[in-house]
């Protein structure tokens, strides 16, 4: 059997996660780069390099496991899910940074 040509239905899901981490990757340097070097303090520099860090990580482990690279977690994609604690959770420390 030959395989399965590609077609263009089958890029646009990829093409859309790739976009979507794209934007967490821009979150990242931009929490590292520009909000955590500019920190008028130690706190607030351990403050913007956590909670970037925690926000990209959630968003980098829910990508692995919709891929299945991933064992299935529970974590919620942030700024995307849509729950009760989800938006609380995230826009506490996306306000503060």
């Amino acid at each position: 059997m030959s395989p399965r040509p590609t077609t263009p239905a089958r890029l646009i899901p990829l093409a859309g996660a790739l976009a979507l981490l794209s934007l967490f990757l821009w979150l990242l340097v931009r929490g590292f780069l520009r909000i955590a070097r500019y920190a008028p303090d130690p706190l607030g520099l351990l403050l913007a390099v956590g909670f970037t860090t925690m926000i990209v990580l959630y968003g980098f482990i829910h990508a692995g496991v919709a891929c299945g690279l991933l064992p299935v977690t529970g974590l919620p994609m942030p700024f995307v899910s849509y729950g009760t604690t989800t938006p609380s959770k995230i826009a506490l420390p996306s306000r503060a940074t």
